[in-house]
């Protein structure tokens, strides 16, 4: 036996589940208002991270948003990530930009200590250590926690952002006039043709919106702020002279001038000097040219009139913050090993 409360609230409770009920069965079946729908359909059709990420279309926006919320090396490993994919062609230059992003991103803990696990980074040394690894998987792990870790942090703030809107509006836009031209398209085309023209235009703005054309440099240094057209990559121009030959080899690099440094430099110089170099057993020196500061002019004068414009500096320091000199953006650098 029930008293009268308690049937009153069971009842009251009934009551509700079955409102409850037959509303969302009117949402199941459309029934709902156009609004809710709407925004249903957008929660359904939204992109995943992976899938904005190598898209050459959404990752400049993303890239924008994340720069405006200080997180550039997200950015700078994504894209370099995506570079390094991009050279199958080419495994020795795919091998440079892998030590280049090892010791940006995922040896500098500093950088890295936010979205790499201590795991994957341990995983990684062993390999660079060892020297024997695929330079097109060895990120793999470390791109899984990046994505991981934007998913949680900064994907659906993303997709509310002004940045998204805009975009989402513009394709909806163009889709809209697309409909429209092949609307009229269809009406002034036979029957007979209007199936074979619909699908291979369907086919062809599907391959335009899905091509994967992101172009990078190995350091991730890139002017993402611009989301109308793709940027080219840096070259830094290397003229390396080899054991005190007359003729320089020269040799391009992907990083800005202002920060290479002896690291990035040494693996295209003992390539070039083949055989005749070895790094085991030869002691090597690197000179790079440069101006002589008027300071300097003051310590050298002697008594000689004429004085020299440029000296060759040895440098020796690997360090990634101390850059190597250079000649208003090329690089001149003399090479001599001995046993």
């Amino acid at each position: 036996m029930y008293s009268d409360t308690e049937c009153t609230r069971r009842a009251g409770n009934s009551t509700r589940s079955c409102q409850s009920t037959s509303l969302s069965s009117r949402y199941v079946r459309g029934c709902g208002s156009n609004q809710d729908l709407s925004k249903r359909i957008q929660s359904l059709s939204s992109p995943s991270i992976s899938e904005i990420i190598y898209n050459n279309e959404t990752f400049p926006l993303l890239a924008e948003f994340l720069q405006i919320h200080g997180r550039e090396s997200l950015v700078g490993f994504c894209a370099i990530v995506i570079g390094i994919s991009n050279l199958s062609a080419d495994k020795r230059q795919a091998l440079y930009a892998v030590r280049a992003a090892y010791r940006q991103y995922v040896d500098d803990e500093s950088i890295s200590n936010s979205w790499l696990q201590p795991t994957t980074r341990e995983s990684i040394r062993q390999q660079m250590s060892q020297r024997n690894f695929d330079p097109y998987k060895i990120f793999q792990p470390a791109m899984k926690d990046m994505l991981k870790y934007l998913k949680q942090n900064f994907y659906s703030n993303f997709l509310s952002s002004q940045l998204w809107k805009n975009y989402s509006n513009k394709k909806q836009q163009q889709q809209q006039q697309q409909d429209k031209r092949m609307k009229v398209l269809n009406a002034s085309t036979p029957k007979k043709f209007n199936s074979s023209i619909s699908t291979s235009t369907v086919k062809s703005s599907k391959q335009s919106t899905y091509k994967r054309e992101i172009l990078t440099d190995f350091n991730g240094n890139r002017t993402l702020g611009s989301t109308s057209s793709m940027i080219t990559p840096i070259k830094t121009p290397l003229a390396c002279f080899i054991q005190n030959k007359d003729v320089p080899y020269m040799i391009h690099l992907n990083i800005p001038v202002e920060r290479v440094t002896l690291g990035d430099i040494k693996p295209r110089i003992h390539h070039l000097a083949g055989k005749k170099f070895d790094n085991q057993t030869t002691e090597s020196h690197y000179y790079f040219k440069r101006r002589i500061d008027p300071s300097e002019l003051c310590l050298m004068n002697d008594g000689v009139t004429s004085m020299p414009t440029y000296v060759y500096e040895e440098v020796d320091n690997e360090d990634i913050h101390t850059p190597v000199p250079h000649l208003d953006g090329i690089i001149v650098c003399k090479f001599d090993f001995s046993s």
